[in-house]
């Protein structure tokens, strides 16, 4: 009996994680958005959202040529846009992100920020700006990158979207043990 209740428990659990992990929310006008990386994907609607104005500002994190060959790949077009995209070299790791941001907001008196990011790696961005931001919170929403591979109520049927639940999972974990447990810790974040 046990072992049913166990199995039905792992089921349940591996069915809803998709809901769990993604935390993203509808855009909504902000002074500034910040497109975590540079995937096709989070770079398209962090654009769409600067064309749309939802807002003034676009951070950019990754390589210029790489929003521009995305760009041209979805035949956007973004030569009058240059002036409001602010290109951030690309950071080693989320946390990195997640306290440039933060220092940005504060640099520039930011009231409302959007971050896109793919869903399956909201529920960690969102993990680390709550820990470990001074001055993100209540400030920031977290928006879809619309990842086509993405399906939160049924990310188990796309392998992709297994793979990358699951490495998140490794990583909400990693990213606990290292910056709420062992850094303080050591007194080294």
């Amino acid at each position: 009996m046990k072992i049913i209740f166990t199995l039905l428990f792992i089921t349940i659990t591996f069915m809803f994680f998709g809901n769990f992990l993604d935390v993203t929310k509808k855009a909504e006008k902000s002074d500034v958005v910040v497109c975590l990386g540079g995937n096709i994907d989070r770079s398209t609607i962090a654009v769409r959202l600067l064309k749309k104005h939802y807002v003034d500002k676009l951070y950019f994190v990754g390589v210029k040529s790489t929003l521009h060959y995305h760009m041209k790949k979805n035949h956007i077009d973004i030569s009058m846009l240059e002036d409001k995209i602010i290109y951030v070299p690309k950071m080693h790791n989320t946390m990195d992100e997640i306290l440039y941001t933060d220092k940005v907001v504060v640099k520039n008196k930011y009231k409302k920020i959007m971050i896109v990011t793919d869903p399956p790696h909201s529920r960690r961005v969102d993990f680390m700006i709550r820990e470990f931001s001074n001055h993100l919170k209540g400030k920031y929403i977290i928006v879809s990158s619309k990842a086509k591979w993405w399906n939160k109520d049924f990310y188990f049927v796309n392998f992709k979207a297994i793979e990358f639940s699951l490495s998140e999972l490794g990583k909400i974990v990693y990213n606990y043990l290292k910056y709420a447990i062992y850094l303080p810790f050591t007194n080294t974040l």
